[in-house]
């Protein structure tokens, strides 16, 4: 991870806790009682109506620029099979983005199968010893023929190669945006027992984050500034 604020853990079942805290953030938000929250970007953006896209996300999270090059590696690779070289830059950027097999890991450490999003054991991993890459996802998934084949071999045993990268980058992006899906619905079910939630389709992500936080504070010595310029 790329980033020194606080994200919603995947995992958790608690769900009620999210409710809890959501309700909590709207009476603070009523009050105008400004809180210290060290959150996302990608929870404002959510908060705030907008449905993040990868780009959004990879400044908080540098796993997703290795993900995004191994993206465009593949593109570039599927109008060119014969090059050699093209082949080796995937495989590289297969490499450096951690596909090894159809496991990933959620943003809170928790393994899961990338194709039905449970949680996977060290018995289950595949004969290789792999387990998958440094960072990932979890949440719901469309319907794939490809993936629908790959469950029923096995899953999370099957490897990823050149031929089924494609099918890989596709499901961990689609569970890395809908991690928290569940948690963040919680949330605003609990925010909209205080807050209409329209209310803030009226702001951007950022306006959100200081109406609930407050303007952030710099303490400036003027006269060092006057000397050091």
């Amino acid at each position: 991870m790329n980033q020194d604020r606080m994200l919603i853990s995947p995992s958790c079942p608690w769900r009620f806790r999210y409710y809890f805290l959501g309700r909590l953030l709207g009476v603070a938000f009523r009050c105008q009682i400004p809180l210290d929250l060290s959150l996302s970007t990608e929870f404002w953006l959510r908060l705030s109506g907008f449905t993040p896209c990868l780009d959004d996300l990879i400044p908080i999270d540098d796993s997703l620029r290795r993900l995004k090059h191994l993206q465009e590696c593949l593109r570039a690779y599927e109008s060119d099979r014969d090059n050699k070289l093209m082949i080796t830059k995937v495989e590289e950027a297969l490499s450096a983005a951690g596909a090894h097999n159809f496991t990933y890991v959620l943003s809170d450490g928790t393994l899961i199968s990338l194709l039905d999003g449970q949680p996977v054991h060290s018995g289950d991993i595949n004969s290789t010893g792999d387990s998958g890459s440094d960072r990932g996802f979890g949440g719901g998934i469309d319907p794939d023929p490809a993936a629908d084949k790959m469950i029923e071999r096995g899953g999370y045993h099957e490897l990823v190669t050149l031929e089924n990268a494609d099918v890989w980058v596709r499901l961990v992006i689609e569970r890395r945006l809908n991690e928290t899906s569940e948690q963040m619905q919680s949330l605003l079910n609990g925010l909209a027992t205080v807050i209409p939630l329209h209310v803030f389709s009226l702001f951007q992500p950022k306006e959100i984050e200081s109406l609930f936080c407050g303007a952030a504070d710099f303490d400036v010595d003027v006269r060092l500034l006057y000397i050091n310029i």
